[in-house]
């Protein structure tokens, strides 16, 4: 049992090589270790077989599609297999401890945080999502205006005194808590209304940014925005 909790060593290559190879191959380990903790697989042909199509993928698809692995993979080990060796709490800490540099990982890491820090982190990833498939679209918007409410999503809440677009709020939040909200009232406003005229453009985009977000972290958490 002991050997759960071991911290999984990078090599010395990976260690002084591409931070990016390093989380490559403890990506790789990880689900390994998970893939192993499986203890009749027989009965689990369901989320073995997301396994293998993950293994699969190219290794920029594999750091997409890890949240949503993992989730799979912890929802089977804590829910049903037979053995049930991990509570989600207890496979969580052990993840967190052998797979540390996993950590960095901006879209991993989400998973791991305490709820009102997840819920303010989903918000802000889908208003991330929204800028960056929005730039197709808007190529002939307000660049300046839209590089502000761009600069302010992605650097909240450590934007500090910045002015909150849209009157999303009365004053400036103190907490994840009171975060959230302000982020969803901010995504419904004509869903970003810094589009203009593009409304429905806007609208669609959001939707398939929401659709993409609900595919990794369904079993995660629920999306409130």
């Amino acid at each position: 049992m002991l050997q759960w909790f071991r911290k999984q060593e990078s090599s010395h290559a990976e260690v002084n090589g591409n931070g990016n190879d390093m989380h490559i191959a403890l990506m790789q380990k990880m689900v390994e270790f998970l893939e192993g903790q499986i203890s009749a697989p027989k009965r689990a042909t369901s989320v073995l077989s997301h396994v293998s199509r993950f293994k699969e993928l190219p290794p920029s698809f594999q750091e997409k599609e890890l949240p949503a692995l993992y989730l799979k993979l912890e929802q089977y080990l804590c829910d049903e297999d037979p053995m049930q060796k991990f509570t989600r709490l207890a496979l969580r800490k052990t993840v967190q401890y052998r797979y540390e540099p996993l950590m960095e990982l901006e879209n991993f890491n989400l998973i791991f945080e305490e709820k009102a820090a997840q819920e303010f982190l989903l918000c802000q990833m889908l208003l991330k999502q929204f800028i960056a498939k929005s730039q197709v679209h808007f190529k002939n918007s307000d660049t300046t205006y839209f590089h502000n409410i761009s600069e302010w999503v992605h650097t909240i809440p450590q934007s500090g005194a910045k002015e909150i677009p849209f009157e999303a709020a009365d004053s400036q939040p103190a907490t994840f808590d009171e975060w959230t909200p302000v982020l969803t009232r901010f995504s419904q406003l004509d869903s970003i209304n810094f589009c203009g005229k593009m409304v429905k453009i806007s609208r669609m985009v959001m939707q398939n940014s929401y659709r993409e977000l609900g595919e990794s972290y369904r079993a995660c958490s629920k999306l409130s925005t």
